[in-house]
């Protein structure tokens, strides 16, 4: 939960753990609610996909987190987007969730001399967090961690916390790191080239990346006015047939 209020802190200044957020000319119109803004790290490539009468889900098909350590010791990366929501008179957003497929390899290195062996490492984080910005808030939200995975793990991330209000960010953090450790640093004293065998790998990526917003109608005062008036003349009618049976 520390990285995920210090990931928040940097989106709500509009910071990536790599780059300045960018603000996106793009904004998405459903029955519900209304993006107005986005801001984004990485092309994120988000894109309205269905609607339904309670729901709206964007794709969100992130290329930049797609690691392996061929030709690198490590490599990470964490990318950053930001929806601001604005949601429509006689709707709210119920809550939301983010859901995906993480596939990831790790391959122990060999060395046949030594008989000895290199390591390989990855790891993944993922938040969904809705926010208010001056004063900062957090509302409803939900976190992914993955580590040495080997294939693939389908994730659902389903926010849970107080409701939002009308106005609000909603933020989505994904990060991914991948590490080897070649069997020629372990075994030959930091030289390669001592023996046949193979180094280490390690690979992470996102795939399938899908953000779903679930909405609700709100009753008009009209329709709360008649539930009132009709639950009154269902008591005035059931206590006049009490005095008739008495």
């Amino acid at each position: 939960m520390k990285l995920m209020a210090m990931s928040m802190a940097l989106a709500l200044a509009g910071i990536s753990a790599t780059a300045a957020a960018i603000p996106v000319a793009k904004t998405f119109d459903t029955r519900a609610f209304a993006v107005d803004a986005i801001w984004q790290s990485h092309e994120w490539g988000a894109q309205l996909i269905g609607e339904t009468e309670r729901a709206a889900s964007f794709s969100l098909p992130l290329s930049a987190l797609n690691f392996t350590t061929d030709g690198h010791l490590t490599q990470y990366d964490a990318a950053d987007l930001r929806f601001h929501i604005q949601t429509k008179p006689g709707y709210r957003v119920t809550g939301f969730a983010l859901t995906g497929m993480l596939v990831g390899e790790v391959r122990r290195g060999n060395h046949v001399a030594t008989a000895g062996n290199g390591g390989g490492l990855n790891r993944a984080s993922a938040y969904v967090q809705a926010s208010t910005f001056q004063p900062t808030t957090d509302y409803m939200g939900a976190e992914l961690q993955a580590a040495y995975l080997n294939g693939s793990q389908a994730f659902s991330l389903v926010a849970t916390g107080r409701p939002v209000p009308d106005s609000f960010y909603l933020n989505v953090m994904a990060s991914a790191y991948v590490r080897e450790v070649p069997w020629g640093e372990i075994y030959c004293g930091g030289q390669g080239g001592c023996g046949e065998g193979r180094y280490a790998y390690a690979s992470m990526a996102y795939k399938d990346l899908v953000l779903t917003i679930n909405t609700a109608p709100v009753p008009e005062p009209e329709t709360y006015a008649m539930l009132l008036g009709g639950l009154a003349l269902t008591g005035f009618l059931a206590r006049r047939r009490q005095r008739k049976a008495q």
